[in-house]
């Protein structure tokens, strides 16, 4: 296995097609990794941390039912499993 310096050097020779590419698959790898049913939690600024459930899995977002009924859409990268 390649180590992160192998990595970086690699992301700084890449062109934008390949940076896109790289984005891409790192954005399905996120959302693959939660399951509707999953805990989850999330930091919503000034309202504080949200604890909820995964509802239903979308292409750039996941729902949430939170633990007070509210429903939220929320980018993968910003989701914890509790």
């Amino acid at each position: 296995m390649a180590n992160l310096s192998d990595f970086l050097q690699v992301i700084k020779g890449a062109t934008t097609a390949e940076l896109n590419e790289f984005n891409k698959i790192i954005k399905q790898r996120l959302t693959v990794s939660f399951r509707v049913g999953n805990k989850v939690q999330f930091d919503a600024g000034y309202r504080g941390i949200i604890k909820g459930k995964v509802t239903k899995i979308n292409q750039k977002t996941i729902g949430v039912l939170a633990d007070g009924g509210m429903r939220w859409k929320v980018h993968p990268t910003f989701l914890t499993k509790i």
